[in-house]
């Protein structure tokens, strides 16, 4: 490569760049690095999302009726308020008038 050449290109290296233009490159660096931001971050909640969704999984495999038998607990601790302390009957569902298996002559 000769001299000449060389100058040539140093030259035109060695212009001056426009303000408009470091705008745009900067505007353009910006959206670039903006998009990996958003595109990592939602990778990686997505991921956390996918860990949580195994995590359930799991559970329900070692746990298959824990949901129903939470909500038989909260139905016996209900049912518990409703009855009286100390009232002696075992069972308050027989009527009062006594044994209702007994035919009527």
């Amino acid at each position: 490569m000769s001299y000449r050449a060389m100058s040539s290109s140093s030259a035109f290296l060695q212009k001056e760049i426009p303000p408009a233009a470091w705008i745009a490159l900067i505007l353009i660096v910006l959206f670039v690095i903006l998009l990996n931001y958003g595109l990592w971050s939602a990778w990686k909640k997505r991921r956390s999302q996918n860990y949580d969704v195994i995590l359930k999984a799991s559970r329900a495999m070692r746990h298959p009726f824990e949901n129903e038998n939470q909500q038989l607990v909260e139905l016996s601790r209900q049912v518990a308020k409703f009855k009286e302390p100390g009232s002696g009957k075992e069972d308050d569902s027989k009527p009062a008038g006594g044994d209702s298996s007994r035919s009527r002559s």
